[in-house]
């Protein structure tokens, strides 16, 4: 279950509530009911969604897209309950403005509350409750993961701070990337060096079950 069968499922109820016939007062209040109904079933599609993205989630750990995808099915509910909303009203022309700021705040609270440290929390709590984790889903996160990434022991801790490291002497970092969140991941990585010296030949990748060091 994907965003695009959301996103589907209102494209259906724009066209339905554009060209539905509305000639008689029993037409428009039909047309109403049947597009109600149609946006609270959108609503159990997004919950079914949420569930199975959950799913994934607790099987094989937290990544950014699954983290964007969960937003965007939850704003995409907000949506049909916005539509739901103007069904149950007689005026519709505040509907897009709310649609378009709601999108707006969306994407500000995305970015507010720090998505890759949530990521690498996420993976790292997984780690310490079941000791599995994919290192390919904290591998290319910004500074913000590196206070969680900083728990893992050795050589997965390592692993997953590599390419974040290289980041950090590059200066490289992402939008939604806290301001402070470079100075204290320099300061935990001067203070606990990464461990790079090969053991039997093998690099901490390697050695923590990866086959490649290179980015994904």
């Amino acid at each position: 279950m994907t965003p695009g069968i959301t996103v589907l499922t209102l494209v259906v109820v724009a066209v339905a509530k554009r060209w539905a016939p509305r000639t008689t007062p029993g037409d428009r209040r039909l047309a109403r009911i049947l597009l109600g109904l149609l946006c609270l079933l959108a609503l159990v599609v997004v919950a079914s969604a949420l569930g199975r993205m959950w799913f994934y989630v607790d099987a094989s750990g937290l990544t950014r897209l699954r983290l964007w995808v969960l937003v965007v099915e939850i704003w995409l509910g907000v949506v049909f309950l916005l539509l739901i909303t103007a069904g149950l009203t007689r005026g519709t022309g505040w509907l897009p403005r709310a649609v378009v700021l709601s999108g707006m705040l969306t994407v500000a609270v995305y970015g507010l509350m720090g998505p890759d440290a949530i990521v690498a929390e996420q993976n790292v709590a997984r780690y310490e409750r079941s000791q599995q984790i994919d290192l390919r889903n904290v591998r290319e996160l910004s500074a913000d993961a590196v206070p969680a990434l900083d728990r893992l022991p050795e050589p997965q801790r390592t692993c997953a701070l590599q390419l974040i490291r290289v980041d950090l002497d590059q200066d490289v970092r992402p939008w939604y990337a806290a301001g402070a969140s470079a100075p204290r991941a320099r300061g935990i990585l001067a203070e606990r060096p990464l461990v790079e010296g090969p053991a039997r030949g093998r690099g901490p990748c390697e050695q923590a079950g990866l086959l490649s060091e290179g980015r994904w």
